[in-house]
């Protein structure tokens, strides 16, 4: 019986992995973020038996009763979408009821085994640490010649011309870089917590940190400079003595930042964002003598540009998985975008509104093609989609950073997912987002508010 449940908690374990950092991963067309619907079937199981005993008739006002919360926040997901579809002439498309449905079934996954993740958190990441720490070991033996823009490319170069290109740049697990940092800021942080009273987890910490050297990207340094600031404030609110932690996250900062700045393919993607313009009609026009320095930070542009267009014309939003309209919308608007230095006027961008087919011949595809549905991050797709009503996520976020005086180890983790991925992320089905949005704005209150499925 003891090895059934141990091998069932390592299976649990590497399905949430699996969904958490290996969402990007595809064998033979199937992605394996997908495996967490595995874990739909014991909770349909569970239902229909408890339906089915005759003795338990109030069992579906139980399950409002003690979830309506969590049925009142995906009723106003979809009600938010159907009001500003049909206010502002928005189409309902098959991918907007594709992406709600997953969005809803994880969801309910979250907070039905919230208290198994929390437990096996430790498992959890210390699968993504083992898989990563292999395949970093195996693409020492995997030759590469591509070489991207990346951070310490230079040193890559270097080290591949004077050895036998024996530098391991082979992303085995993720698409970019990037997609690594987006979650292994989290785990580090994570790691180094658990670490200061185990040996163990400070044993994975280091070998972490190492790994994570031949993967840098401004996605990750910046994550670890931002989180390391947001956690050393966390910790100094508590009342417990956390100097050691804040310490070593001081060291972490200077050493993330002084790479940043040190380094041009790190630092020109913050760095090359005009800011100070951004507020100017026709942003990305030759009027404005718009010069094209990389792409990163063309979309970020694009996305804040985006954001301001959807306050001043869409202040509720464009609705769920609508993020890709709004943008297309911030196209249609600023007629004279065209980016000098790409040289691909020849390029024709279609926007497709009421079945028809807009023609932007003068738009490249670095503006209208890339990261549509993500925006590059949450926090832009978050905006773009629900308006005004984001400002909430930030009221709970706080609530849910300072309302506890105990640190609680989870915490750690999912603030960290959380902060990067506003930043730089892959949308809410990606990366855990999803999870730490429910458990922001859910979870507050649990176990009491636990989906009354386990209710016996």
């Amino acid at each position: 019986m003891k090895t059934a449940s141990t091998l069932y908690s390592w299976l649990f374990s590497f399905i949430i992995t699996s969904y958490i950092f290996f969402w990007s991963v595809e064998l033979s067309n199937y992605n394996f973020r997908y495996n967490i619907l595995i874990l739909l079937v014991p909770i349909f199981f569970n239902f229909y038996k408890k339906i089915k005993n005759n003795n338990d008739k109030q069992y579906i006002y139980k399950i409002f009763s003690k979830n309506k919360n969590l049925i009142y926040f995906l009723f106003f997901i979809f009600a938010h979408l159907v009001i500003v579809s049909i206010f502002y002439d928005i189409p309902f498309r098959f991918y907007n009821l594709k992406s709600l449905i997953f969005f809803n079934l994880v969801a309910i996954i979250y907070v039905y085994y919230r208290k198994e993740i929390i437990v096996n958190l430790d498992k959890i990441i210390s699968i993504f640490v083992y898989i990563f720490i292999t395949t970093l070991a195996i693409s020492f033996f995997i030759e590469n010649n591509e070489l991207i823009g990346f951070c310490t490319q230079k040193w890559v170069i270097l080290l591949s011309n004077k050895y036998f290109n024996f530098y391991p740049i082979n992303n085995l697990l993720f698409q970019e870089n990037s997609h690594i940092g987006m979650v292994l800021t989290g785990v580090l942080f994570y790691l180094l917590f658990l670490g200061i009273n185990k040996f163990y987890y400070l044993l994975l910490f280091f070998a972490t940190a190492f790994a994570s050297i031949f993967y840098f990207s401004t996605t990750y340094l910046a994550g670890l400079v931002f989180c390391g600031l947001s956690l050393s404030v966390y910790y100094f609110k508590k009342d417990l003595n956390y100097k050691k932690l804040i310490s070593i996250n001081v060291i972490i900062i200077l050493i993330a930042t002084s790479i940043i700045f040190s380094d041009k393919n790190c630092s020109k993607k913050i760095l090359d964002i005009r800011i100070k313009d951004i507020y100017k009609n026709y942003f990305f026009s030759k009027e404005n003598k718009y010069i094209f320095k990389n792409t990163t930070s063309a979309i970020y542009e694009r996305s804040i540009k985006s954001n301001i267009n959807t306050f001043k014309n869409n202040i509720l939003g464009w609705g769920f998985a609508n993020n890709d309209i709004a943008t297309y919308g911030f196209i249609k608007n600023d007629s004279h975008l065209y980016l000098k230095e790409l040289h691909q006027s020849n390029v024709k961008a279609y926007i497709h509104k009421d079945g028809h087919f807009y023609n932007l011949e003068n738009v490249p595809w670095v503006i209208h093609g890339m990261n549509l549905h993500d925006a590059l991050g949450n926090l832009f797709k978050l905006f773009n989609e629900f308006g005004i009503f984001t400002i909430l996520i930030f009221y709970y976020f706080l609530i849910y950073l300072f309302r506890e005086k105990k640190i609680e180890h989870y915490k750690i983790f999912f603030i960290c997912i959380f902060l990067v991925q506003l930043f730089r992320g892959a949308g809410y089905l990606n990366g855990g987002f999803c999870f730490v949005i429910v458990e922001i704005l859910l979870c507050q209150k649990l176990p009491k508010n636990y989906l009354s499925l386990r209710l016996k």
